[in-house]
This record gives structure tokens, C-alpha cells and sequence, in this order.
């Protein structure tokens, strides 16, 4: 709150209510384009990396760690088994993990983050796009495009 000569403070600013609406909108859309994709995705029709990740996030929640018991490098050699995992980022086991203590099913704990990442991404790119000064209909487009995109859903 900023001073006004005269001893009171102005209030402070309102929110923009207005510029809210086109990421809830955003939200909402890219939910209903991802929605009829759950129940198709099954762990037969996984892509390559899921089971390595859910095998890392099975090893975190037993306690080990950050390793996995699988596909290992033959030059790596290791003494013992597991070991360090050094190939895959370790946000999302760590995550499927944490989730896996209420899902109780590692593919679906994953799935489940990887849905509500997949509704968010195109809130995060119309507010990068209006942050990097694109009005707002040309970042909701930009938006859009990415909600509606069948590579990201």
C-alpha cells in the first residue's frame, strides 16, 4: 500500500479478474481434450519411458532410492544391483511415487500426473507468451493450439 499525502494508504490494486478467465478456459479445454484418452491408456499401449520411470518410482517408495533394477549399460559393469539411476530426470518418479501412497497403482499415479501437467502446459504458455508482451488473443491462441494438440495430449 502506497501513502497518500494526508496520512490514509490507497487499497490496493484490484486483480484482474478479466485476464483469469482465458487460462481457466484454457484448463477446461485441454481437460475435455485429454479426458477421453484415460481409459484407452492402459499399461499395454505405454510409451517406452513409462515403465522405466514406475520402476524407479517402486524402488523410491520401497525405500532404495533413486535407482532401478533394469536396463543397465553393459559398460557400467556395476558391482551391485541397483544402482544409481543416471538416465531419466527425477521429478516425475519421485512424484509417482508420493501419489502412489493414495492410487495404490504406479501406472496410474503416473498417468494422473501426467494429466494434470498436460491441462496446465497450455496455462504455462499463454502466460509466457503475454509475459513476453503478445496481447491476450494471440497468446490464447497460442494456448489453444497447445491445448488442442494431439502430440502433447
Amino acid at each position: 500500500m502506497t501513502a497518500i499525502p494526508g496520512g490514509s494508504a490507497a487499497p490496493p490494486p484490484a486483480r484482474d479478474w478479466p485476464g483469469l478467465i482465458p487460462g481457466l478456459l484454457l484448463v477446461v479445454i485441454a481437460l475435455a481434450m485429454r479426458l477421453p484418452s484415460v481409459p484407452v491408456s492402459t499399461d499395454r499401449n505405454m510409451d517406452a519411458d513409462a515403465p522405466h520411470f514406475m520402476n524407479v518410482a517402486r524402488e523410491i517408495s520401497r525405500g532404495h532410492g533413486f535407482v532401478n533394477v533394469g536396463a543397465w549399460p553393459a559398460w557400467m559393469k556395476p558391482d551391485s544391483l541397483p544402482m544409481p539411476e543416471t538416465f531419466k530426470e527425477p521429478g516425475y518418479p519421485y512424484a509417482i511415487a508420493f501419489l502412489n501412497r493414495w492410487v495404490h497403482d504406479t501406472f496410474r499415479a503416473g498417468q494422473l500426473i501426467s494429466l494434470i501437467a498436460g491441462c496446465l502446459i497450455p496455462l504455462a504458455l499463454y502466460r509466457l507468451s503475454r509475459n513476453l508482451g503478445a496481447d491476450r488473443r494471440t497468446a490464447f491462441l497460442a494456448g489453444l493450439l497447445c491445448a488442442g494438440s494431439p502430440r502433447l495430449i
